[in-house]
């Protein structure tokens, strides 16, 4: 498939949320968010990032992600996805991750609990990397970058979530 400019379509659009997905409550990084996250976009994924609370580049730029993001937006909170366009997303998230399971029920993805504590002991977020590639059909690990964390047993924290259908 080809987009308009003439460039291959994604993989999938994925989207992770800031608070508590990305980081935790003292604004530290929750552990592989960046190696997740560029893994991903190097697999051919569009990398946005939302928040409820508005545009985070703040914490884009902290995580050093902007190489690998294509968009960064105000998350819908409610009626999530009839107010995508209201807030500028011109395009139905594939895959989202995020801590509230209503966000991740509207759309198809992964529901995180808040970071572990100690936070250097996290490791969801690569269930996160595993169940996206799980049900892209891609390879598991990392597969574009130097890290091995083969054989990697997942934490039992978090879990897919189908898509609801909207309420008519």
């Amino acid at each position: 498939m080809v987009v308009p400019d003439g460039e291959p379509a994604p993989r999938g659009r994925i989207c992770f949320d800031v608070d508590d997905t990305l980081i935790n409550w003292r604004l530290q990084a929750r552990p592989f968010a960046r190696e997740v996250i560029a893994e991903l976009h190097r697999s051919g994924f569009e990398i946005h990032i939302w928040s409820g609370v508005g545009r985070r580049w703040d914490v884009i730029d902290r995580l050093d992600l902007r190489p690998f993001v294509s968009g960064c937006h105000t998350k819908p909170l409610y009626r999530h996805r009839e107010r995508l366009a209201e807030h500028g997303i011109q395009f139905v998230p594939d895959y989202v991750i995020d801590d509230y399971a209503e966000v991740v029920e509207a759309f198809g993805g992964w529901w995180i609990p808040p970071p572990a504590h100690p936070i250097e002991d996290d490791r969801r977020l690569l269930d996160v990397l595993y169940d996206i590639q799980r049900h892209f059909g891609l390879p598991q690990g990392f597969r574009n970058s130097a890290l091995a964390l083969q054989p990697y047993g997942a934490s039992g924290d978090g879990r897919w979530l189908e898509a609801r259908p909207a309420p008519t």
